[in-house]
């Protein structure tokens, strides 16, 4: 799992899986989320896949000037969805499966 606060200038690129096969499904429990980005800027997510994760994708808190490209969520899990964008200013999302 990827994890950035405050930072700036951050890149996730590449052909990688994040598989969240292996955490149990959220129900009340600890919800594992691969891609969290609080208060940054300039982040970059490029061409990743997410195979059933037990929680949101990707989450940005207040932060600004992102582009999330190509990303694609594949799950049959609940609560195992998307991109979700809270506070944010100036996010592109374009060419993504969820």
């Amino acid at each position: 799992m990827v994890n950035a606060s405050h930072c700036e200038n951050v890149k996730v690129m590449g052909r990688g899986i994040l598989d969240g096969s292996g955490y149990r499904t959220w129900g009340g429990g600890t919800a594992y989320i691969p891609l969290q980005f609080d208060f940054c800027d300039n982040v970059e997510i490029r061409d990743i896949i997410a195979l059933n994760p037990n929680a949101w994708v990707l989450n940005s808190l207040s932060s600004k000037n992102e582009i999330i490209d190509g990303v694609r969520i594949v799950s049959s899990r609940p609560n195992g969805d998307g991109i979700t964008l809270q506070s944010c200013e100036n996010i592109l999302v374009q060419n993504c499966f969820v």
